[in-house]
């Protein structure tokens, strides 16, 4: 007994630590498991501890794309024994569902190039989502199989079994026959042989693979502890509401899931999943198929074009503008789909703006009230140019009403995907998004930059740390890390006259700074401060001093010292709450739009908190 109740005082711990490898595994580094509470041994963490943990889980998720919608950290701690698991496998399926689709991209897999169709070119390719890449993976394989079937979704249309046993027939012809499995009338019998085929094809890494192996270990560790709560977390339960009952262990006979084992695929969807037309576990499977084993030949001159033109375009430079501002509509692709508005995912900034009704939405979510929906073209179905253009002049002239700077932006540029004007225009989205939210916890009060600012440095101030800034410019938030020089400055003929001037000793890149020039008018006189300080992880060590780990800041001297630090800070503002959609690329680069975003988003977190415990304390007097 006293086993099993130490393997349950674990659980949230497990579970915490589970959920955030498998967001790392969706977008790698997005989860510094350093900012983790991990009790010391024989002691279980307290509700706060645990709630840290989770609030790092859902911040994180919401970073890398996952719609999050009333889910909190009480939810994931509590989801047994509340009933709310189908919050908590609502969140791991968007998790898997974006590592699986992540790499499904011809710049990961130039062999797309194949997919090309008459007229089109590279960036047709680029465009299109990962779902509609499959369906031209699918239709490319069943063509080189002989077969015409038309092939429009990947649920419905895959529900015999027939689709999957030629596409892997096409793939492995030798390993994954199809014609004894086709001759079966039975479809849940095909979907049995799709699974069980003998592995036969060299395996390729894959990272479902191993999130689902490392799912079933945990499954099966709290089966032995008769720990019922991590049950359904099986993969195989992705789309149940409720926990399964325990593991059985049907018999699987020959048929279609066998010839993915021929071509190495974790065999984690089930026969009548296959059949039922299930979509969440069609949509793995079929990804699946492709991340292990694609089957797609191309020319080495294709591949090499295909390179070529990455590199032309610079997205292969992480310090060129292109690669910047990829990263950057990343960012604002991840912020709008956190917005929750509207049915369609954005996968792709410039083609899903295209129409202005994302940001028209995005506009009426900020500010309710603001947009006259009789003048909004919705039916996308009949959506020509002229309608496209006329909702986005709509959404500049919203813009331009809200006080947004848009010289030059008409709608034919956004409908065009203008990547400049598209991302100056999303950008004063977010902040007056971020503004909004300071307003509603600031007393009604419109906080300007330099409010922020003052702010930040005071709340530093009054906790008793070290450092402060005077811009979201500042190169000392480069390395997350400020070095104060302490000076004063004497003008000719004004002895009396002296002041604090900062600088820093070294740029964000480590390249020393050119030294002032010591003239006659203005001699300078410098007296040291104490040593480099950390300024981000000191606010928000003035927020909440049990999330910062005091071992873990360094010094920041190196390039990957900084790196750590910026890393560190992204991992403890999502922890005590704040919902961060930066990178850490961007607090070391000093980009001030992003870091207006995450002080700011920090500010928010420190006010709603006061006022949560003044509320707190009014209903107890």
């Amino acid at each position: 007994m006293a086993c099993l109740e130490r393997g349950l005082s674990a659980l949230p711990l497990a579970l915490s630590r589970l959920r955030s490898k498998l967001i790392n595994l969706a977008q790698p580094e997005t989860v510094d498991e350093r900012a983790l509470n991990i009790p010391p041994e024989g002691k279980a963490l307290n509700p706060w501890e645990m709630t840290e943990n989770q609030n790092i889980v859902i911040n994180s998720a919401r970073s890398i794309g996952c719609q999050v919608v009333n889910i909190h950290a009480s939810d994931l701690i509590k989801a047994a024994e509340e009933h709310k698991e189908h919050l908590v496998l609502g969140l791991v399926w968007q998790i898997v569902k974006v590592q699986l689709l992540s790499q499904i991209s011809i710049k990961e897999v130039p062999q797309l190039v194949t997919l090309l169709q008459e007229g089109e070119d590279l960036a047709t390719l680029m465009k299109l989502p990962p779902e509609e890449v499959l369906l031209r993976w699918i239709r490319h394989h069943l063509a080189k199989d002989g077969c015409d079937r038309p092939v429009n979704n990947l649920h419905s249309d895959l529900k015999d079994g027939e689709v999957y046993l030629r596409v892997l027939h096409s793939i492995a012809p030798e390993s994954c026959p199809a014609a004894e499995a086709l001759a079966n009338p039975d479809p849940l019998a095909r979907a049995e042989k799709v699974r069980q085929l003998p592995r036969a094809c060299g395996p390729r890494a894959v990272h479902m693979g191993a999130a689902s192996l490392e799912l079933q270990r945990l499954r099966r560790a709290s089966v032995a502890l008769h720990a019922s709560p991590l049950a359904w977390l099986s993969p195989r339960c992705l789309h149940l509401t409720a926990p399964p009952a325990p593991l059985t262990s049907a018999p699987l006979s020959p048929q279609v899931i066998e010839n993915a084992r021929a071509v190495d695929v974790p065999a984690f969807i089930q026969p009548g999943d296959i059949t039922s037309g299930n979509r969440r576990l069609n949509l793995a499977f079929v990804a699946q198929i492709f991340n292990t084993n694609h089957g797609l030949d191309a020319k080495e001159e294709d591949i090499k074009k295909v390179e070529e033109a990455f590199e032309a375009a610079g997205l292969d430079d992480e310090d060129s503008d292109e690669a910047e501002a990829a990263r950057e509509a990343r960012v604002f692709r991840v912020w709008l789909n956190a917005l929750n508005i509207g049915d369609k995912q954005i996968t792709n900034l410039y083609d899903d703006l295209n129409d202005g009704i994302i940001l028209i939405d995005a506009v009426n979510k900020i500010s309710p009230g603001l947009v006259d929906e009789k003048r909004v073209n919705r039916d996308r179905a009949k959506l020509n140019r002229f309608k496209k253009i006329e909702n986005c002049n709509y959404a500049v002239q919203l813009g331009r009403e809200l006080g947004f700077s848009m010289p030059g932006t008409g709608g034919i540029d956004i409908a065009g995907g203008n990547k400049k004007l598209v991302l100056g225009f999303v950008w004063q989205l977010m902040r007056l998004q971020t503004v909004k939210m300071l307003q509603e916890v600031g007393g009604g009060t419109i906080p300007k930059d330099a409010d922020i600012i003052a702010w930040a440095n005071a709340a530093v101030a009054e906790a008793g740390r070290e450092g402060s800034i005077s811009s979201f410019k500042d190169s000392s938030l480069g390395s997350g890390c400020v070095r104060p020089l302490r000076m004063t400055a004497r003008g000719r003929g004004s002895g009396r006259a002296h002041g604090l001037i900062s600088t820093h000793r070294r740029h964000a890149s480590g390249a020393p700074v050119p030294q002032l020039p010591l003239t006659p008018a203005f001699p300078l006189f410098c007296s040291p401060l104490p040593p480099r300080s950390v300024y981000l992880l000191n606010l928000l060590g003035a927020i909440e001093s049990r999330a910062i780990n005091p071992a873990i800041p360094t010094a920041g001297e190196t390039d990957e010292e900084r790196a750590k630090n910026c890393k560190y800070a992204i991992a403890v503002a999502r922890k005590i709450g704040a919902q961060v959609f930066c990178t850490w690329e961007d607090i070391r680069d000093v980009k001030p739009k992003m870091l207006m975003t995450f002080i700011g988003s920090i500010m928010h977190t420190a006010k709603a908190r006061h006022a949560a415990k003044a509320g707190a304390g009014a209903g107890s007097a």
